[in-house]
């Protein structure tokens, strides 16, 4: 069963891809997939993830530009109305809003 589709969105800095509802694990599986699935377009990428009001550990966001940098994608900013999430993509070196 296919999973979610996300939106991508091409700005100046590089793409962004405004992350749905749901549990991170299904979000980031859902999202790796859809990059492997279109490896030629993401490769060499610089991306923002908006996750909106989802409070993201450091673990979680570390494993996802882990994930990304595996792939040959730079996750440069979290887009998050969450404090806690912005203060956890600062500590990572991700530009925030």
């Amino acid at each position: 069963m296919p999973g979610t589709r996300f939106p991508i969105k091409g700005f100046k800095e590089g793409l962004l891809i405004m992350l749905g509802e749901g549990g991170w694990k299904d979000v980031q599986a859902d999202l790796i997939e859809q990059i492997e699935e279109r490896m030629d377009f993401f490769r060499g990428a610089k991306i923002a993830i908006d996750v909106d009001e989802r409070i993201v550990r450091a673990a979680e966001m570390g494993a996802m530009r882990g994930m990304l940098s595996e792939r040959g994608i730079n996750l440069f900013a979290v887009i998050s109305k969450s404090s806690v999430t912005d203060a956890v993509a600062e500590s990572l070196g991700l530009s925030t809003q």
